[in-house]
């Protein structure tokens, strides 16, 4: 799944109510790390929950501004518009502050490097395994064989999360001890 998919999947499944948006809000988390960060970006990127709708994400970010000898100057502040497409989505960059900085270069660099970000192939398999996140398939490997073929055959279809969560208390009930992923 593309970078602006999972965003949009996890925006929506973070406004259902409490427990079920938990897993959702915890994945954002993860994701905002695959946004730009650094040259100029150096403070990462929000996303505006209130501004988020069914056909609209919006990120808040900064780009942190060089002064003419070199010297930290401030930063522009400004919003990550992301809008389904045809041809997958479309991205607008609006400056809030200090407009006259944001010329052109920055924009098209600014816009090259969120929207190479969000049509990245991301993988969504990653699950909670004692309060961390690992990835589905390298727990799956780590699994006890007949315990995994129980919990598929009475389980699927299920969500990934749903079936990492039965294997945990399956594996405690016949080894007398949680499973874990290093």
């Amino acid at each position: 799944m593309r970078l602006y998919q999972l965003f949009a999947k996890h925006i929506a499944g973070s406004k259902l109510k409490p427990p079920y948006n938990e897993p959702h809000l915890d994945r954002l988390d993860e994701l905002l790390y695959k946004l730009p960060m650094g040259s100029g970006i150096d403070a990462g990127s929000t996303i505006a929950f209130e501004e988020c709708k069914r056909d609209k994400i919006v990120f808040n970010s900064a780009f942190h501004v060089l002064d003419s000898n070199g010297y930290y100057d401030g930063w522009i502040e400004f919003k990550v518009i992301v809008r389904p497409s045809f041809t997958g989505f479309d991205l607008e960059i609006k400056p809030l502050q200090r407009k006259k900085y944001f010329n052109d270069y920055l924009h098209d660099y600014v816009f090259d490097v969120f929207h190479y970000a969000l049509d990245s192939e991301i993988g969504d398999k990653m699950v909670k395994v004692n309060n961390h996140m690992v990835d589905f398939d390298a727990a799956v490997q780590l699994m006890d064989e007949k315990i995994r073929e129980e919990v598929h055959q009475e389980l699927t279809p299920c969500t990934n999360q749903e079936f990492i969560d039965a294997y945990i208390q399956r594996h405690r009930e016949k080894f007398g001890e949680g499973f874990t992923v290093n």
